[in-house]
């Protein structure tokens, strides 16, 4: 049987990606094509450039159909944190008698437990944090169970409709019409975290170049997402005011950083052709230290105003480009935050980069929704439900 692929489009906040792929063995990828392109990217909700925005989508595009040799149709774009916001749901439906759950049970409670009424955002995912049988057993997946009843603790993510509202009238300007958008964050939960871990609660905070994103997740959902403006641009950006230099060697100098040193006298050379330049370590230091307390007290600061139970424990996994690269961040993090603090990447012998996290993640969700469709479909044809 042929291979199924699927094409995505994830928005970084400084970078857009795209990728035709399909599943390889022992959960790595085969990809046919792959494009990254930098743009102005978003901050607060709003894209920076819109002008640039539409050409840089219709140039990916374009690129990535000259990279494969199929073509393909379908989209899966991923929708950024600062377009989405969850929601929870608890909902029980009770049967006459006991009955097989299939999906269409499951359908049926997710519908009833949640109606959206505003037209400001829509529902582009919904799963559960878990389900509940009649002797009040508490499970990942219900489906082939009987039960006199099914309940569950569902989560939903809301899409701004004005990400659609921008994005799809500039796919369809670059020739794709069918289109699936999905929570970035829920996608990428999914993939770095084994579904073991999921279900004792797993944190994730992917720091991206203008904008971070808190997520926790359980089971197959999540349970509190917040963005927070702050990425590791803005690090550069410190870097140029505070020293007066550029951006380029801002950010060459950046990716030099150890925050762990502090002999007074260290500095970081960075060459620019023939020119050497050194930059005394402990100021630079301190300004990255300075923008880490930040990021640290947004991340506090969403933690209290969680309304959502959570071990008091629980690891804080970071991933994405934005302070990774930097040596010494994650343990300055960990000793700012008193949390344990791990880095965390795609577990794959290729996409093992921090940066790898959102693009694979959304890949793989993307080929699981199919191959899920696929059965679906196939059931139907030969009369099983």
């Amino acid at each position: 049987m042929k291979k199924r692929q699927v094409a995505i489009l994830d928005f970084g906040s400084s970078k857009l990606s795209a990728i035709v792929g399909e599943q390889g063995v022992n959960n790595t990828f085969v990809v046919k094509g792959k494009r990254e392109l930098a743009y102005e990217g978003f901050f607060e909700g709003e894209f920076l450039d819109l002008e640039e925005l539409e050409q840089v989508i219709e140039k990916i595009i374009s690129d990535l159909r000259s990279d494969c040799k199929e073509p393909f149709t379908r989209l899966y774009v991923g929708i950024p944190g600062e377009f989405v916001t969850v929601v929870l749901k608890e909902k029980t439906i009770s049967y006459e008698r006991k009955k097989k759950i299939t999906q269409r049970e499951v359908n049926e409670l997710y519908d009833e437990a949640y109606r959206l009424k505003t037209n400001r955002y829509r529902i582009v995912n919904r799963s559960a944090i878990y389900f509940v049988l009649d002797d009040n057993r508490r499970i990942v997946n219900p489906i082939g169970l009987t039960s006199e009843k099914l309940g569950g603790y569902v989560s939903y993510s809301l899409a701004d409709v004005s990400f659609e509202r921008i994005i799809r009238p500039m796919l369809d300007k670059a020739g794709v019409n069918d289109v699936v958008f999905v929570s970035s964050a829920l996608a990428e939960s999914m993939y770095l975290f084994e579904p073991e871990q999921r279900d004792r609660f797993a944190m994730l905070l992917d720091v991206g170049h203008l904008t971070s994103t808190l997520v926790m997740v359980r089971g197959d959902g999540v349970l509190y997402q917040k963005s927070i403006p702050f990425g590791g641009g803005l690090i550069t950006a410190d870097l140029c005011s505070y020293l007066n230099i550029g951006y380029a060697t801002a950010d060459q100098l950046k990716r030099k950083i150890s925050i762990s040193r502090s002999a007074p006298s260290a500095v970081y050379e960075i060459s620019d052709g023939e020119e050497v330049y050194a930059f005394p370590a402990e100021k630079c230091n301190d300004i990255v230290r300075n923008n880490l307390d930040t990021l640290c007290e947004s991340v506090e600061d969403c933690l209290s105003r969680c309304e959502v139970k959570f071990p008091e424990n629980l690891p804080l996994h970071v991933t994405g480009g934005g302070v990774l690269p930097m040596r010494g961040c994650k343990e300055y993090i960990a000793n700012r935050l008193n949390r344990v603090v791990d880095g965390v990447v795609p577990n794959s012998p290729t996409e093992n980069k921090p940066t790898d996290s959102s693009k694979f993640g959304l890949l793989n969700y993307a080929l699981k929704k199919e191959e899920n469709e696929n059965v679906g479909f196939l059931q139907k044809i030969f009369g099983r439900r």
